[in-house]
């Protein structure tokens, strides 16, 4: 047993804790850290190694030890007060394990006794893992959010977990109140500014100084290092590094796996750097493709920077934009002496990143003015793609056997905004036959499917000529393409 501890749980930045009795009412944040401060309690020495084997990456490590908890740890739960706080950082060392049931069971239990609002959060985090009842993401967090109205970070998952379940227009504006309560916090700006882009009626001025804005707080310009080892030199390898959080199994891998499989590498060298917490298969094939591969995840940006400058990294390229876990932070310090957007939908707003990777279709030439980049055409286009191994045959058209044409969407449901939805009808209106498939991971929640129906039968569309489906193996996502005579895309934020 450990005492006199302080659990530094590292997980939710933004949130200060209400000021409520409770074992909890010392939950919160330190240093962009959540803290539970545990001064003067006994914790567990088991509990402690499987955090600090979470935040090492060896979340196998991690589960190994919550799985062999003694009784004597585990008897430490039943004592009277209750003890929340043990209750709480079990149910996250467990989340973190990507284990919920076990999440939930551990946070349901603190509940009875104390209703605090990062446990509603924290459970809201358990649905939105599986997403096969994203619904119940939506709940907590509006129960997190009355208990404490005023918290930014609440406000921002709750808009979150609303876009997650289709209604992303509420979604906007309640994003757009945690801003207003913190407009200097870059990351809810970003955040919002991402959900903006599924919306037809955002401009691109509104994301060029959006992004702007939050880029001159994301990565303030006196970060950026101007003094570089690199001497132009014909004789040397050029070397080139490319740092994503995606080198697993992702759409970025699949789309960027054949450029890198493609490029001439004579008089090259590159360096691969990722921020995976749970490396795998693709992983493991991507650090054979580069001359070296470093994993950075968990790392603080700048040590990560000096880390690519000691490299010698004369071109790095970013592969995330502002996505979930993007690495725009280590650019921040000008590590390498260009430095390029690969992967942005939108503009990076990052005066320390050169050029962007695009193509004419993607960005015909009127549109580069609202970039903060130098864009770069790729001839032949920017996006890439190969067919995996064994993908299934192409068969013959749907339709031919079905006597009607299926439409099919397999976007993202946050991007199929109302306009989308309404054009969709229209298609549908017009050929009275027609069956329209819809695809997305939160189509395994019977209430957001439900949502969807009445969203098209108030648009004169029956439900019967509606499929939705959720999340399935990946091979048998590609088999079911080819029950789809025609697809459609969202707009503006299309499946690239």
């Amino acid at each position: 047993m450990a005492s006199d501890q302080r659990a530094n749980l590292d997980w939710c930045p933004g949130f200060r804790s209400a000021s409520e009795p409770g074992y909890l009412a010392r939950l919160r944040i330190v240093g962009g850290c959540v803290d539970l401060d545990m001064a003067g309690r006994v914790i567990p020495e088991d509990f402690l190694k499987a955090n600090h084997a979470i935040w090492s990456g060896r979340r196998g490590e991690a589960k190994d030890i919550l799985d062999r908890l003694s009784d004597e740890d585990l008897a430490l739960l039943e004592t009277a007060p209750v003890r929340t706080d043990l209750l709480f950082y079990l149910g996250k060392l467990w989340f973190e394990t990507g284990q919920m049931e076990p999440a939930r069971e551990y946070l349901r239990r603190v509940l009875p006794v104390e209703s605090h609002p990062m446990v509603h959060y924290q459970l809201a985090q358990t649905y939105l893992s599986e997403l096969r009842h994203v619904s119940r993401a939506v709940e907590h967090m509006q129960q997190a959010v009355s208990l404490f109205p005023d918290s930014a970070f609440l406000l921002d998952e709750l808009g979150h977990c609303l876009c997650r379940v289709g209604r992303a227009s509420e979604g906007v504006v309640v994003s757009e109140q945690a801003v207003a309560l913190e407009p200097d916090n870059p990351e809810l700006l970003e955040r919002l500014l991402w959900r903006l882009s599924y919306a037809p009626q955002t401009t691109r001025r509104t994301l060029l100084e959006g992004y702007q804005r939050c880029g001159r707080r994301l990565a303030p310009i006196e970060w950026s290092r101007t003094a570089h080892r690199n001497r132009p030199d014909a004789e040397r390898p050029l070397r080139v590094g490319f740092i994503s959080p995606d080198f697993r199994r992702h759409s970025v891998a699949i789309a960027f796996e054949p450029l890198l499989d493609g490029m001439d590498r004579n008089g090259m060298r590159l360096y691969g750097y990722a921020s995976v917490a749970d490396p795998d298969e693709v992983t493991n094939r991507f650090a054979g493709k580069f001359d070296l591969f470093r994993n950075i995840y968990a790392l603080h940006h700048e040590k990560v920077a000096d880390q690519i400058a000691a490299d010698g990294v004369d071109i790095l390229v970013e592969l995330a934009g502002h996505c979930s876990g993007h690495c725009l932070g280590v650019l921040a310090y000008k590590p390498a002496p260009v430095q390029v957007d690969y992967g942005g939908i939108s503009t990076s707003g990052i005066a320390q990143i050169d050029y962007r990777l695009t193509d004419e279709i993607l960005d015909p030439p009127e549109t580069l003015s609202y970039y903060t980049e130098t864009s770069l055409y790729l001839p032949g286009g920017a996006l890439s793609f190969a067919p995996p191994e064994n993908s299934p045959p192409v068969v013959d058209q749907p339709a031919l056997r079905n006597g009607y044409v299926t439409f099919g969407s397999f976007n993202n449901n946050p991007k199929i905004s109302g306009e989308v939805l309404a054009l969709w009808a229209k298609i549908l209106q017009a050929t009275p036959n027609a069956r329209l498939i819809l695809k997305f991971p939160a189509g395994d929640d019977s209430t957001v499917r439900e949502h969807y129906y009445g969203l098209f039968e108030a648009m004169g569309v029956s439900r019967d000529r509606l499929f939705i489906l959720g999340r399935m193996p990946f091979w048998d996502y590609l088999s079911f393409l080819s029950e789809i005579d025609i697809a459609l895309d969202a707009f503006p934020y299309n499946g690239c």
